[in-house]
C-alpha cells in the first residue's frame, strides 16, 4: 500500500507513449514541438497552467520526443531545486556547459570559448568587491563544475547580489563600453555553443539544425526573487538565436510575485510581456480537463490495492473528482486520505461514495469534517443550502450526491435527509447497514471519519467552507 501515488517514471528519451500520456496531451506536444524546432530566432515560450494541472509530466514527455523525434538538444532545468542559490546566472551557464560535455569534444572550441566568456561574465555580473573579484578570478580549468565554483562568491555577497532587478542589469550594461563588448562576447559565445551541440546531435541525420531548448519548470513555486531572477538573466544574457526557452508556470501567480516584490500592483502580467513571446496553455475545455481527471482517478485507485470493491472506489472518485473540480495535486490528497482510511478491510457493503466524499472534506474543507465527526452535519443546513439562499451549501455537492442515486441516498440517510429517499431503499439500506452499524446510520460518517482522521497529512488546504 501506498500513502502517497508513484511519480510518473518517464525516461529521458521516452516521449509520449500510450501508456503514460494519461491526459491525451500528445497531439497539442507534437504542435508544441514542431513550433520550436523551427524557430531560429530568440524565443521565450511560456506554458501556462495552473497548479496542479499536469505541467511537470507533460513537459518531461515533451522533452522526450524532442529528443528522438527531432534530434534537439534539451535541457531540464528545476528552478525551485536550484533556488537555493543567489544567482541565476551561474545555474544556467553550469547546465549549458554540461550539456556541451556531453555532446561535443572535449577540447571543442566553442565550448572553450563559452566557458572563458561566462567566467568573465560572472565576475562582471557579481559585486565590485575586492574579495570576491578574487574568487571568481580564480576559477580554475574549463569545466561546468569549476563555473560552479562562482556561487560561493555570490553566496558570500548576498546582500549585495540579492536579485538583481531589471534596471540594476541595464544599468550595468550602459555602464561602459567594455562592459557592453564582454557581454556582448557571451552571447555570441553561446550562439555559437548552441549551434555546435546541436550540429553534434545531427550531423548525420541531414535535417535542419534545431535549437538548443532550455526547459525552465517549477518557477512559479520557487523562491520570488530567484523567480525574477532567472527571468531578468534569460533576457540580458541567454538570448540569442538557435536559444529557445520554455518556461513552465502558472502566470497568474508569478504575476503576482512580480506585483508583491516590485510594488506594481495590477501591472504583474504587463511586466511578464517583457520577457515572454509566445504562450501556450495545456488543453483546459471542460470534456478534457474531465477526461484527465478520470485518466488520473483510474491511475491512483490502481495504487489501493484493492479486489471487491476497486470498480466502485473509482467510480466514487472519478464523481467526486469532477463535481468538485479539482486538479490532479488535490486529487492526490485525497487520494492519500482514502489510503489511510482502508489500513484496515473494508466492509462488504459498499459505503465507497461516503467514504471518498468524507476524504474530500478532510483535505479541502475541515470545518465541514469536523462537523460530520461530530455527528452534526446537516444535508440542509452546510452541504446543500436552502431555499431562501442565505446558505449557498458546499459548492459541487448536488453535483456529487445527485438526487436519486446510491451517492445521494446515502449522504441523505446519513446527514438527516432521509425522507428525500424512496421508502424501499431507506428499508433496503437500513437493512444492509444494520449488521455494521447497529447504533444508528447517524454514526456512519462520525465512524469513517475517525478512521481518517486517526493521521494527519502536511499542509492541509485551509477550510474554505
Amino acid at each position: 500500500m501506498r500513502i502517497s501515488p508513484p511519480p510518473l517514471d518517464i525516461d529521458d528519451e521516452e516521449g509520449f507513449s500510450p501508456e503514460k500520456d494519461l491526459f491525451g496531451l500528445t497531439g497539442f506536444g507534437l504542435r508544441m514541438a514542431n513550433l520550436v524546432c523551427r524557430i531560429d530566432e530568440p524565443m521565450v515560450l511560456a506554458l501556462d497552467s495552473a497548479w496542479g494541472s499536469g505541467k511537470t509530466t507533460f513537459i518531461k514527455q515533451w522533452a522526450g520526443h524532442l529528443r528522438t523525434a527531432h534530434r534537439a538538444p534539451v535541457i531540464y532545468f528545476d528552478a525551485f531545486a536550484n533556488d537555493f542559490q543567489e544567482d541565476a546566472f551561474v545555474a544556467l551557464a553550469g547546465e549549458i556547459i554540461a550539456c556541451a560535455e556531453k555532446l561535443t569534444d572535449e577540447d571543442d572550441s566553442p565550448k572553450t570559448k563559452f566557458v572563458d566568456q561566462a567566467k568573465q561574465a560572472a565576475r562582471l555580473l557579481l559585486p565590485m568587491l575586492t574579495k570576491i573579484a578574487i574568487k571568481v578570478a580564480t576559477l580554475g580549468a574549463l569545466s561546468g563544475e569549476d563555473l560552479g565554483a562562482a556561487e560561493t562568491a555570490i553566496k558570500d555577497a548576498a546582500n549585495d547580489v540579492g536579485g538583481l532587478a531589471e534596471g540594476v542589469i541595464a544599468q550595468r550594461l550602459n555602464n561602459s563600453k567594455a562592459d557592453r563588448e564582454l557581454l556582448k562576447e557571451f552571447r555570441i559565445s553561446l550562439e555559437n555553443l548552441a549551434l555546435e551541440i546541436s550540429q553534434s546531435k545531427n550531423q548525420e541525420s541531414g535535417q535542419d539544425f534545431p535549437p538548443l531548448v532550455i526547459i525552465i519548470d517549477e518557477l512559479d513555486r520557487c523562491r520570488p526573487t530567484f523567480a525574477l531572477n532567472v527571468l531578468e538573466r534569460i533576457k540580458h544574457l541567454f538570448s540569442v538565436n538557435k536559444v529557445v526557452f520554455v518556461l513552465v508556470t502558472n502566470l497568474d501567480q508569478l504575476a503576482g510575485v512580480v506585483e508583491h516584490e516590485y510594488g506594481i500592483k495590477g501591472e504583474g502580467r504587463r511586466y511578464l510581456d517583457k520577457f515572454i513571446t509566445l504562450q501556450a496553455q495545456l488543453p483546459h475545455e471542460k470534456n478534457a480537463l474531465n477526461e484527465r481527471r478520470d485518466a488520473y482517478a483510474k491511475r491512483l485507485i490502481e495504487h489501493l490495492d484493492m479486489d471487491s470493491q476497486a470498480d466502485n472506489y473509482l467510480n466514487a472518485f472519478k464523481d467526486m473528482a469532477t463535481a468538485f473540480e479539482l486538479n490532479l495535486r488535490d486529487m492526490e490528497r485525497v487520494y492519500s486520505y482514502v489510503s489511510l482510511y482502508l489500513i484496515d478491510p473494508p466492509i462488504n457493503f459498499d459505503i465507497s461514495p461516503l467514504v471518498v466524499g468524507m476524504c474530500y472534506l478532510r483535505h479541502a474543507h475541515n470545518r465541514l469534517f469536523k462537523l460530520a465527526h461530530t455527528g452534526d452535519l446537516k444535508w440542509s443546513e452546510h452541504l446543500v443550502g436552502n431555499p431562501s439562499g442565505k446558505n449557498e451549501g458546499l459548492q459541487g455537492f448536488k453535483a456529487f450526491a445527485k438526487e436519486g442515486t446510491r451517492c445521494g441516498d446515502l449522504w441523505c440517510i446519513t446527514t438527516g435527509n432521509e425522507s428525500e429517499i424512496d421508502a424501499e431503499n431507506q428499508r433496503l439500506l437500513y437493512q444492509a447497514l444494520s449488521p455494521h452499524f447497529n447504533l444508528g446510520t447517524e454514526k456512519l460518517l462520525p465512524w469513517i471519519a475517525e478512521k481518517i482522521d486517526a493521521f494527519a497529512l502536511r499542509g492541509e488546504v485551509p477550510d474554505t467552507a
